[in-house]
């Protein structure tokens, strides 16, 4: 019984409150090495960037950052991770990393995911912001 309530009192803490916060890419802390996977191309690259703001709305659950369906970081609050890949288009993803109970129970739900196409050529740089709505759902926004 306790587990449960505890369950219940954590969804509301994860799912009650407002958007996430942005904050600055210079700001932010860059990713750890342990959960960072993704494997820079060589050559002609650019870069895409992405930084999960901070805030209440997901926090027990890492962002799971994916590029064109491969993993390529879990990002805590307030993290950041640049990514080199080769000129082109490339889908970038983001959702709850599923790793723990809570984090299946409240954001398996497939809208829990948030996708943007990017194009770029040699020398270029995107840069987008993980975050969560005011209603739960996460959004990958495009940023300077």
């Amino acid at each position: 019984m306790k587990t449960l309530s505890l369950a219940i009192l954590l969804g509301g803490i994860l799912l009650s409150g407002c958007a996430t916060q942005s904050i600055s890419p210079s700001q932010a802390v860059p990713v750890d090495q342990d959960r960072a996977a993704w494997v820079d191309a060589t050559g002609d690259t650019y870069q895409i960037r992405v930084t999960r703001d901070t805030g209440q709305m997901g926090s027990l659950c890492l962002a799971r950052i994916s590029i064109d369906g491969k993993q390529a970081a879990d990002l805590k609050m307030g993290e950041s991770a640049t990514f080199k890949v080769s000129p082109g288009t490339h889908l970038v993803k983001g959702s709850p990393a599923l790793d723990s109970y809570l984090c299946k129970k409240f954001y398996s739900a497939p809208n829990m995911q948030a996708q943007v196409s990017t194009e770029g050529v040699a020398g270029d740089a995107r840069a987008y912001r993980y975050s969560f709505t005011a209603s739960g759902t996460p959004e990958l926004i495009a940023t300077q």
